[in-house]
Protein backbone atom coordinates (compact mmCIF):
# COMPACT_ATOMS: atom_id res chain seq x y z
CA UNK A 1 0.00 0.00 0.00
CA UNK A 2 1.44 3.70 -1.00
CA UNK A 3 1.84 5.79 1.38
CA UNK A 4 -0.58 8.95 2.22
CA UNK A 5 1.06 11.97 1.76
CA UNK A 6 -2.09 15.03 1.78
CA UNK A 7 -1.79 17.09 -1.11
CA UNK A 8 -2.54 20.89 1.03
CA UNK A 9 -0.12 19.80 4.50
CA UNK A 10 1.75 23.09 3.34
CA UNK A 11 -1.60 24.90 4.24
CA UNK A 12 -2.35 23.04 7.20
CA UNK A 13 0.93 23.86 8.88
CA UNK A 14 0.09 27.03 7.90
CA UNK A 15 -3.49 27.08 9.04
CA UNK A 16 -1.39 25.65 12.31
CA UNK A 17 0.59 28.38 12.68
CA UNK A 18 -1.71 31.23 12.20
CA UNK A 19 -3.91 29.73 14.84
CA UNK A 20 -0.65 29.70 17.30
CA UNK A 21 -0.24 33.13 16.55
CA UNK A 22 -4.28 34.09 17.10
CA UNK A 23 -3.70 32.19 20.59
CA UNK A 24 -0.46 34.25 21.72
CA UNK A 25 -1.84 37.18 20.59
CA UNK A 26 -5.52 36.67 22.67
CA UNK A 27 -3.42 35.54 25.73
CA UNK A 28 -0.78 38.73 25.42
CA UNK A 29 -4.41 40.86 25.78
CA UNK A 30 -5.71 38.70 28.37
CA UNK A 31 -2.32 39.17 30.23
CA UNK A 32 -2.38 43.00 30.41
CA UNK A 33 -6.17 42.94 31.32
CA UNK A 34 -5.25 40.84 34.13
CA UNK A 35 -2.68 42.82 35.29
CA UNK A 36 -4.72 46.24 35.09
CA UNK A 37 -7.24 44.36 36.92
CA UNK A 38 -4.83 43.49 39.61
CA UNK A 39 -3.66 47.18 39.40
CA UNK A 40 -7.42 48.16 39.90
CA UNK A 41 -7.70 46.05 42.97
CA UNK A 42 -4.70 47.07 44.32
CA UNK A 43 -5.99 51.09 43.92
CA UNK A 44 -9.54 49.95 45.69
CA UNK A 45 -7.71 49.03 48.25
CA UNK A 46 -5.52 51.66 48.85
CA UNK A 47 -9.05 54.04 48.65
CA UNK A 48 -10.51 52.28 51.07
CA UNK A 49 -7.77 52.90 53.88
CA UNK A 50 -7.79 56.38 52.63
CA UNK A 51 -11.47 56.50 53.32
CA UNK A 52 -11.09 55.24 56.40
CA UNK A 53 -8.37 57.54 57.62
CA UNK A 54 -10.57 60.26 56.37
CA UNK A 55 -13.19 59.40 58.64
CA UNK A 56 -11.07 59.09 61.50
CA UNK A 57 -9.56 62.27 61.12
CA UNK A 58 -10.69 64.62 64.17
CA UNK A 59 -11.43 68.59 62.64
CA UNK A 60 -8.03 70.63 63.94
CA UNK A 61 -5.68 72.78 61.77
CA UNK A 62 -3.29 69.47 61.90
CA UNK A 63 -5.54 67.49 61.05
CA UNK A 64 -7.10 69.75 58.50
CA UNK A 65 -3.74 69.39 56.43
CA UNK A 66 -3.97 65.66 57.00
CA UNK A 67 -7.77 65.43 56.00
CA UNK A 68 -6.83 67.18 52.91
CA UNK A 69 -3.66 65.24 52.23
CA UNK A 70 -5.80 62.32 52.09
CA UNK A 71 -8.45 63.42 49.77
CA UNK A 72 -6.24 64.47 47.39
CA UNK A 73 -4.36 61.38 47.27
CA UNK A 74 -7.98 59.45 47.45
CA UNK A 75 -8.48 61.47 44.19
CA UNK A 76 -5.37 60.53 42.63
CA UNK A 77 -6.22 57.04 43.50
CA UNK A 78 -9.69 57.31 41.55
CA UNK A 79 -7.61 59.30 38.87
CA UNK A 80 -5.76 56.29 38.79
CA UNK A 81 -8.93 53.76 38.89
CA UNK A 82 -10.56 55.75 36.29
CA UNK A 83 -7.38 55.61 34.07
CA UNK A 84 -7.31 51.33 34.31
CA UNK A 85 -10.83 51.22 33.30
CA UNK A 86 -10.41 53.56 30.08
CA UNK A 87 -7.25 51.27 29.22
CA UNK A 88 -10.01 48.07 29.63
CA UNK A 89 -12.18 49.71 27.87
CA UNK A 90 -9.94 50.07 25.14
CA UNK A 91 -8.62 46.15 25.38
CA UNK A 92 -12.08 45.01 25.47
CA UNK A 93 -12.54 45.61 21.70
CA UNK A 94 -9.60 44.35 20.84
CA UNK A 95 -9.94 40.99 22.90
CA UNK A 96 -13.12 40.54 21.32
CA UNK A 97 -11.20 40.98 18.11
CA UNK A 98 -8.60 38.57 19.05
CA UNK A 99 -11.26 35.78 20.89
CA UNK A 100 -13.18 36.15 17.03
CA UNK A 101 -9.92 35.50 14.67
CA UNK A 102 -8.80 32.33 17.00
CA UNK A 103 -12.70 30.96 16.65
CA UNK A 104 -11.33 31.71 13.10
CA UNK A 105 -8.29 30.23 13.01
CA UNK A 106 -9.63 27.41 14.26
CA UNK A 107 -12.30 26.42 11.80
CA UNK A 108 -10.18 27.10 8.95
CA UNK A 109 -7.74 24.68 10.79
CA UNK A 110 -10.36 21.97 11.66
CA UNK A 111 -12.01 21.98 7.66
CA UNK A 112 -8.10 21.38 6.23
CA UNK A 113 -8.14 18.78 9.24
CA UNK A 114 -11.27 17.23 8.22
CA UNK A 115 -10.40 17.30 4.30
CA UNK A 116 -7.04 15.20 5.40
CA UNK A 117 -8.87 12.96 7.02
CA UNK A 118 -11.37 12.52 4.84
CA UNK A 119 -8.62 11.99 1.53
CA UNK A 120 -6.79 9.20 3.97
CA UNK A 121 -9.41 7.43 4.19
CA UNK A 122 -10.71 7.17 0.84
CA UNK A 123 -6.67 6.51 0.13
CA UNK A 124 -7.40 3.53 2.41
CA UNK A 125 -10.30 2.37 0.82
CA UNK A 126 -8.28 2.73 -2.61
CA UNK A 127 -5.46 0.88 -1.39
CA UNK A 128 -7.80 -1.92 0.06
CA UNK A 129 -9.94 -2.36 -3.31
CA UNK A 130 -6.46 -3.04 -5.45
CA UNK A 131 -5.47 -4.99 -2.60
CA UNK A 132 -8.71 -7.03 -3.05
CA UNK A 133 -8.99 -7.12 -6.88
CA UNK A 134 -5.54 -8.66 -7.06
CA UNK A 135 -6.45 -11.37 -4.75
CA UNK A 136 -9.58 -11.98 -6.74
CA UNK A 137 -7.29 -11.52 -10.30
CA UNK A 138 -4.83 -14.56 -8.57
CA UNK A 139 -7.34 -16.42 -7.31
CA UNK A 140 -9.18 -16.57 -10.65
CA UNK A 141 -5.90 -17.27 -12.73
CA UNK A 142 -5.56 -20.28 -9.76
CA UNK A 143 -8.98 -21.98 -10.90
CA UNK A 144 -8.85 -21.07 -14.73
CA UNK A 145 -7.39 -24.56 -16.72
CA UNK A 146 -4.23 -23.85 -17.71
CA UNK A 147 -4.33 -23.69 -22.28
CA UNK A 148 -4.19 -27.74 -23.36
CA UNK A 149 -5.38 -28.64 -19.73
CA UNK A 150 -9.62 -27.95 -20.73
CA UNK A 151 -8.38 -29.93 -23.95
CA UNK A 152 -7.09 -33.12 -21.80
CA UNK A 153 -10.30 -33.12 -19.57
CA UNK A 154 -12.63 -33.14 -22.26
CA UNK A 155 -11.30 -36.26 -24.58
CA UNK A 156 -11.69 -39.55 -22.75
CA UNK A 157 -9.02 -41.54 -21.33
CA UNK A 158 -8.49 -44.70 -22.65
CA UNK A 159 -10.02 -46.92 -19.98
CA UNK A 160 -13.29 -44.68 -20.77
CA UNK A 161 -12.82 -46.29 -24.55
CA UNK A 162 -12.72 -49.63 -23.52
Amino acid sequence: MSIFKFRLQGLLRLRESQRDEARLLLADLLRQDALLIDDRAALEGAATIARTELGTTVPGPIELRRHRDLQSYESSLRRQRQSIDGQRRVLEPQIAERRQALAAARRELRLLEQLAEREAAEHRAAAERHAQRELDELFAARLRPRPGQLADSLMPTSDQLH
